[in-house]
């Protein structure tokens, strides 16, 4: 990511093929919006939702649930949708690097797309690096074998949204508005229904062409980011009636079926393993 002066960014790792950071800025920073230009090839896991507008391109917006791909060179703006501004973290790849993996044509544009969906495991898998990054107890070796994983699913994205650019322009339009829509509001409890009638069509058109662009229903959108939201807030505390509360479930034992169903082990569990890296 660019360095802004004054700034909160970190550099948490670097060697040959990746540097790996974290980025947070407010949106009364005099250099939210221009955020000038990419240095290299990077992978973007938003922590909270963000507008983002490439050079000449139409402005969409990104969260927790999606990866975001920037190419070497790649301008872009921002825009608030949340009172803190922008938060992520990032791994930016050297091109050079990028030229000795298999199925990479262009090393310093390796992405087709800008935002692809990334798995909620990759998430997780990616929050625990950092965590590790953060308190300085790191394997290499499994580090860099990670990072591969991480540039896989995202190449792997590409080629799922890829897929997807047969959809109408007023089709994706509706998607973007859906998805901005659900990055705001996922806390509430709202009847696809609802949804659908505050973006003028009906629920099974909606339904159909989210998950066509998506490959995710919106009711599986939605949890989604309420338990990627979760994992920050359990990593702060233990009181987790009040997590699934404010996250819009209707107790501490719906939530915590939840979170298990999807990462594979209870809140208190995956608590230990963050702070324990």
């Amino acid at each position: 990511m660019p360095s802004i002066e004054n700034a909160p960014s970190q550099v948490l790792y670097s060697d040959e093929m990746v540097t790996i950071g974290h980025f947070a800025v407010t949106p009364t920073h005099p250099q939210f919006r221009l955020a000038g230009a990419i240095t290299n090839p990077t992978i973007v896991f938003p922590r909270i939702a963000v507008e983002i507008q490439h050079l000449n391109r139409d402005p969409f917006s990104v969260d927790q649930n999606c990866i975001s791909l920037y190419n070497k060179g790649q301008q872009y703006e921002r825009t608030a949708l949340v009172a803190e501004g922008d938060s992520c973290d990032w791994f930016e790849f050297n091109p050079n690097a990028l030229a000795k993996l298999p199925d990479i044509e262009n090393h310093r544009a390796p992405f087709e797309v800008a935002r692809v969906e990334g798995s909620i495991q990759h998430y997780l898998l990616q929050r625990k690096m950092i965590k590790s990054l953060q308190a300085a107890s790191i394997d290499v070796n499994l580090l860099q074998a990670q990072v591969i994983l991480l540039l896989a699913e995202s190449l792997r994205g590409v080629r799922i949204a890829s897929a997807a650019k047969g959809y109408s322009q007023e089709q994706q339009s509706l998607v973007e508005k859906t998805r901005h829509y659900l990055a705001l509001r996922f806390r509430e409890n709202g009847l696809v229904e609802d949804i659908a009638s505050a973006m003028g069509v009906s629920a099974f058109h909606l339904c159909r062409v989210f998950k066509g662009i998506t490959s995710k229903s919106m009711h599986q959108y939605r949890i989604e980011l309420r338990l990627r939201h979760a994992l920050a807030m359990v990593e702060s505390t233990k009181d987790l009636s009040r997590v699934a509360l404010e996250l819009g479930y209707s107790s501490h034992s719906h939530f915590s079926t939840s979170f298990k169903n999807v990462f594979g082990n209870t809140p208190k569990q995956v608590r230990q393993q963050l702070l324990r890296n």
